[in-house]
């Protein structure tokens, strides 16, 4: 299951690529003075920067019958995107890349996921630490509250419902959290308290409210 949800997203963001591919050709026949600009976007995660960052200016366009057509697309580059930087988003600080480097690696790392249905790639050595990288059970984990939060309506977030964060010198005190959640709650147990990455091993608990 969960391989089907890591090649669902991947192909979500790949099958993007044409429909981008028509907005920016259209932008550049109908206002050439954008040419110069829309040239310089190389790739679809430059062409995805650019449209979602300027929706706004897009949107004010003589844009015709194609106007709807354009602003759904680029919401869902939108969404999409977000599910990658909602992934990356504790090592952009840490890493020396960039955002955009950051999203190509881990688009690379979604391909080699993907590949097998049973997860057969899956890295359980965080190899990825020394580059300020998501490990794969990161990803996976991650992935997987997006899945729950698209599942549910947009006024309940399911971290803040059934996420805990806890430092592994205090795990003897998880029956502490009960009031904190209703049912049932993923724990991940990190290092230190305030450390933001998955550097080190995730241990991920399901606890239960009886």
């Amino acid at each position: 299951w969960l391989g089907k949800l890591i090649k669902e997203k991947y192909y979500q963001w790949c099958e993007g690529q044409t429909d981008v591919n028509k907005v920016i050709s259209f932008l550049k026949h109908k206002y050439p003075n954008f040419q110069s600009k829309l040239n310089t976007l190389k790739n679809l995660i430059l062409q995805d920067e650019f449209l979602i960052n300027n929706v706004k200016q897009i949107s004010s366009l003589d844009l015709g019958s194609n106007k709807n057509i354009i602003l759904n697309i680029i919401q869902k580059r939108k969404y999409i995107n977000d599910v990658l930087n909602r992934i990356i988003k504790p090592y952009i600080s840490e890493s020396k890349n960039n955002i955009n480097k950051l999203k190509e690696l881990l688009l690379n790392r979604l391909n080699q996921l993907q590949l097998s249905r049973n997860l057969s790639n899956y890295n359980w050595i965080e190899r990825f630490k020394i580059y300020k990288f998501p490990s794969d059970e990161h990803i996976l984990i991650t992935l997987f509250f997006q899945y729950m939060d698209d599942g549910l309506c947009p006024a309940i977030n399911f971290i803040d419902k059934h996420f805990i964060r806890i430092a592994k010198n205090n795990v003897s005190k998880l029956y502490k959290y009960y009031k904190k959640f209703n049912d049932v709650a993923i724990v991940k147990v990190v290092a230190e308290k305030n450390e933001k990455t998955d550097t080190g091993r995730w241990v991920t608990i399901l606890l239960y409210r009886i």
